[in-house]
């Protein structure tokens, strides 16, 4: 079994990727890229079980329902600004984690959710579904670890390597991973492929299904706006089982 994970931005210089193969006793990181071009994760993504980004994958509806009216040369929408800001997912994920999610209507991530769009369309043309269910899941590496109680907040900043390298740790001692000379160090100096193999490990958890659902009541927006996947808690003293589910 074969996951990739992504940490996705607008520019491939900022963009990384970890490919993981998963074996009867442990996971071996098969490739950690950075830069990443769309190219180049269309060849990775095309023989894997489960690609993870770390993107939004749609818009809340109330907001695209507004731009639509708007254009059409409406009235602008009645909606709140909450509903106009954030997605069925994200409010989800505030209400388990206490995290939110940058709003991919109203902030800079919105660039990326171009990207992640056009991907989209290329790792699964046939089935561009936006909850999951086509193997490629949106995630959030912060909210993943938040989940497995490890440092989630400000391990991005350039120079909190001391940070990086606990959460690695911590990753090490919930995840059977073999890491080749030099790869240790190359996901601490970046965050960018640190989230990526966090990526790549939160879709592992789906398969093996340690994600929580989908609320009932929420996979019909979830095609529509996306759903950010979230493995279920566990202490980083509690291994994933090696058996896959899915």
């Amino acid at each position: 079994m074969r996951t990739l994970g992504i940490d996705l931005a607008s520019a491939d210089e900022r963009t990384a990727g970890c490919l993981v193969e998963w074996g009867p006793n442990a996971g071996l990181v098969e490739a950690l890229v950075q830069p990443l071009d769309d190219a180049t994760i269309g060849e990775l993504g095309r023989d894997v079980d489960v690609v993870a980004i770390d993107a939004p994958f749609g818009w809340p509806t109330a907001f695209v329902d507004a731009v639509t009216m708007h254009a059409g040369g409406g009235a602008w929408s009645a909606a709140s600004t909450m509903d106009l800001r954030f997605r069925a997912t994200d409010l989800h994920v505030q209400r388990v984690t206490g995290l939110w999610p940058l709003s991919v209507s109203s902030e800079r991530i919105g660039v990326v959710a171009f990207r992640a769009s056009r991907l989209l369309s290329t790792l699964r043309p046939a089935d561009r579904a936006k909850d999951g269910s086509n193997g490629v899941l949106e995630v959030y590496p912060a909210a993943a670890l938040a989940r497995w109680r490890l440092p989630h907040r400000g391990y991005k900043r350039p120079g909190n390597v001391a940070e990086r390298s606990a959460i690695l740790d911590g990753l090490l001692r919930l995840v059977r991973l073999d890491l080749a000379a030099g790869v240790a160090d190359d996901l601490v100096l970046s965050s960018d492929r640190l989230d990526a193999l966090v990526s790549a490990i939160v879709a592992r958890a789906y398969l093996l299904g340690e994600t929580d659902p989908i609320p009932e009541t929420e996979r019909a927006v979830a095609r529509v706006e996306g759903w950010i996947h979230l493995p279920v808690a566990r202490t980083a003293e509690q291994h994933f089982p090696i058996g896959t589910r899915r």
